[in-house]
């Protein structure tokens, strides 16, 4: 995931990235890169949760996106919460 990208995936398919963008557009109803972004918050909701000491810069390079604060954004639209507020929420603190 630190490393996905629409063309190494198109490359191990051996088809063309905008194919491979096209037919899973077609297939999953969703753009390819709008999917890989929502599994990249998904892995991070994983580490705020699993590594609780972690700071929320080192798991946004983790997962793929150098810039915590594009990072920050897309977490928070689409989880409602920032990673401070999620890491929070899971953790059952108030």
């Amino acid at each position: 995931y630190k490393t996905l990208t629409r063309s190494k995936i198109a490359s191990h398919l051996d088809i063309s990235p905008d194919y491979l963008s096209r037919l899973f557009q077609q297939e999953c109803g969703l753009r390819l890169m709008v999917y890989i972004t929502l599994y990249r918050v998904y892995v991070g909701q994983k580490y705020l949760c699993d590594h609780p000491r972690m700071k929320v810069k080192d798991i946004s390079l983790d997962v793929g996106i150098a810039d915590v604060d594009y990072f920050c954004r897309v977490f928070k639209k689409h989880t409602g919460l920032t990673p401070k507020q999620y890491r929070m929420k899971s953790s059952g603190m108030p």
